[in-house]
C-alpha cells in the first residue's frame, strides 16, 4: 500500500447544531506519519457572532480571543463512509465500529487516539466492502466531495479499475 499521512482534527464549537448556526470556533490538528506525531497545529476561528458565557465557561475561549481570529471555514465529515450510523459523534461512531475504548472522551489525546482507530477502521471497511487493494489518501479527498448516494457506486467503480490494473 502506498504510504501517506494522516491529520486527526478535532474541534471546539458554540454547540453541535450547524443547521442552527452553530459554528467550530478552535481547530487543533495532529501530523502523524509512520505511526508517529510528527507535528501538530492549533487556531481560533472566529464564528462571526459572539459565543454565550456558557460556551466561553465550558472552553475557556472568550469573545475577546475570537475578536482577531480567521473566519470558520466549513468542515467536512465522514458521514459518507457509515451513512447508516445512528449519529456521527464519536462517541457513536466507536461502538457502531466496534472499536475498544475505555469510555474516555473529549480529553484531547483520548480523542485523537480514538479518531486515529476510526481512520483505521474505516479504511478496513472500505477494503473489505468494496474488494479494494488499497485507498490512497486521494479517494478519501474525492469522497469527501462524493455525495452519500453516488459513494457506493464510486467506490465499486474504483475497485474494478484497481482489479483491472493488476
Amino acid at each position: 500500500m502506498g504510504h501517506y499521512t494522516v491529520i486527526v482534527l478535532d474541534f471546539e464549537t458554540t454547540a453541535c447544531l450547524p443547521r442552527y448556526g452553530d459554528r467550530a470556533i478552535e481547530i487543533g490538528a495532529v501530523h502523524i506519519e509512520n505511526n508517529r506525531i510528527i507535528d501538530s497545529f492549533q487556531s481560533l476561528m472566529n464564528p462571526g457572532f459572539h459565543v454565550n458565557s456558557f460556551i466561553t465557561s465550558y472552553t475557556g475561549i472568550s469573545n475577546a480571543m475570537l475578536q482577531t481570529a480567521p473566519p470558520c471555514e466549513k468542515v467536512l465529515a465522514a458521514r459518507r463512509i457509515y451513512p447508516n450510523a445512528p449519529n456521527h459523534k464519536m462517541g457513536t461512531l466507536v461502538d457502531y465500529c466496534d472499536i475498544e475504548t475505555d469510555g474516555t472522551f473529549h480529553r484531547v489525546l483520548a480523542d485523537a487516539e480514538m479518531t486515529g482507530r476510526l481512520w483505521i477502521g474505516m479504511i478496513n471497511d472500505i477494503k473489505t466492502t468494496y474488494g479494494l487493494n488499497e485507498v490512497p489518501f486521494g479517494l478519501m479527498q474525492k469522497i469527501t466531495k462524493t455525495s452519500k448516494a453516488k459513494t457506493p457506486a464510486h467506490l465499486s467503480r474504483i475497485a474494478k479499475k484497481q482489479h483491472k490494473l493488476e
